[in-house]
């Protein structure tokens, strides 16, 4: 089906849809629901406007501004994206239970959150961070704009099985651990970004790499992760290889060190 990309992942981790409750493993089938205030350009590695057209910041380095893209929709009829919504989304980042990637270094980075206008969101830091927007609020991270009425009034556990974003798509099927289905959203004319090529994304868990490597050769799957010994393998039989630059990162962890009092 041309309209469709298929998708092979080793995993949907934690299975849930609100960007706080679980890790990056989820960003495939996330980053088509949500929007993010930056995006990175792909050229440069530089963040550029996404839902914030424009930012600035404090000489101190204290105090970052956003300013956010006028008129953008919510999916299903839930209204514009607001200051609030951006507030929402990044308090419950730093919420003491949250599981994101960035929520721990957020929690100690971030003093406080205030919105002075439907459209500005003003960051204040406990200490300057020149990184902000390129290393936490980027499209390369996971702090998602989620609708703050959606969840208000659906409840968080409802609201994780049918979120509800600004991106190009709608969740439309979901089955733990097997199956995604992300579709075109309807209302097509409130999409501020491109329009995607696809009307449906479909996601499968394949936790096994021998499998992922058997569905792109028989066209079942469009986009899967190998491992380098297949590489060879995939070019020999015609198939694509694109590598992700800076995709990865070492980290080295000190366990036993506690901050003093």
């Amino acid at each position: 089906d041309p309209t469709t990309l298929a998708i092979a992942m080793p995993t949907f981790a934690e299975g849930t849809f609100l960007p706080w409750t679980g890790g990056g493993q989820r960003k495939p089938y996330l980053d088509a629901i949500y929007d993010y205030l930056c995006i990175i350009d792909i050229a440069t590695g530089e963040p550029g406007p996404g839902l914030a057209e424009s930012w600035s910041v404090t000489e101190d380095g204290l105090a970052w501004t956003f300013r956010l893209r006028p008129d953008v929709q919510f999916q299903r009829g839930y209204g514009t994206v607001s200051s609030a919504d951006v507030a929402f989304s990044i308090r419950q980042i730093i919420r003491p239970t949250a599981r994101a990637g960035p929520s721990s270094p957020l929690r100690r980075l971030i003093k406080s959150i205030e919105t002075p206008g439907p459209n500005v969101v003003v960051i204040n830091l406990t200490r300057p961070d020149p990184e902000l927007a390129k290393g936490y609020l980027a499209n390369a991270q996971q702090v998602g704009i989620v609708c703050a009425r959606h969840v208000e009034e659906m409840g968080e556990r409802a609201a994780n099985e049918s979120p509800v974003g600004s991106g190009p798509y709608e969740v439309s099927f979901f089955r733990r651990d097997s199956e995604i289905h992300l579709t075109f959203r309807r209302d097509a004319q409130n999409i501020w970004r491109t329009r995607p090529a696809f009307e449906r994304l479909t996601f499968r868990a394949v936790p096994e790499v021998s499998t992922r490597v058997a569905m792109l050769k028989t066209g079942e799957a469009d986009i899967a992760p190998i491992s380098y010994d297949d590489i060879a393998d995939m070019k020999h039989v015609g198939l694509g290889v694109r590598p992700i630059p800076q995709s990865w990162s070492p980290v080295v962890r000190l366990g036993g060190l506690v901050q003093e009092a």
